[in-house]
């Protein structure tokens, strides 16, 4: 059975990570930023007031953070092929997606991001994990998640 964590990310889970971004997660960035995905994965690592990494047998599959935004926190997480991970390591994503999001919400009332339209596996996380979808037809779908007291 693989060894799976989630463990606080740093600068070399996202170096470990940074050459094997899964196709979508580099297109994303590429389209979102017009930076290059490895700079774009340190640079949240770095950012980030809360991040994680999930790694399987000593291999980074996942990081995701919580950074400042102007209406409150930018959630985002940039992982490798969904063909990389074990059943046990889609298991450990959502619940440690899910305990960092219920304490990203006790710090901002709303969480809120915008998602590449064609990244299928990560739209269906954050329908799991809860989070509100607006698609309005175009290249990206905006979601977000609030606070029950806001």
């Amino acid at each position: 059975m693989p060894d799976v964590k989630c463990l606080p990310a740093s600068l070399a889970h996202a170096a470990d990570l940074a050459g094997r971004l899964s196709q979508s997660d580099r297109e994303e960035v590429r389209q979102t930023s017009g930076s290059d995905p490895a700079h774009s994965l340190m640079a949240g690592v770095e950012m980030s007031r809360m991040r994680t990494a999930l790694v399987q047998d000593n291999r980074t599959l996942a990081i995701w953070g919580f950074m400042d935004g102007a209406e409150g926190g930018v959630p985002w997480l940039l992982s490798a092929e969904p063909s990389e991970y074990s059943f046990k390591a889609k298991r450990k994503l959502l619940q440690g997606c899910r305990r960092d999001i219920d304490r990203a919400l006790k710090k901002w009332p709303k969480l809120s991001n915008r998602m590449l339209a064609t990244n299928v596996h990560h739209l269906r996380l954050l329908e799991k994990l809860g989070f509100q979808m607006r698609p309005d037809g175009g290249k990206f779908v905006p979601f977000e998640m609030r606070r029950s007291d806001v």
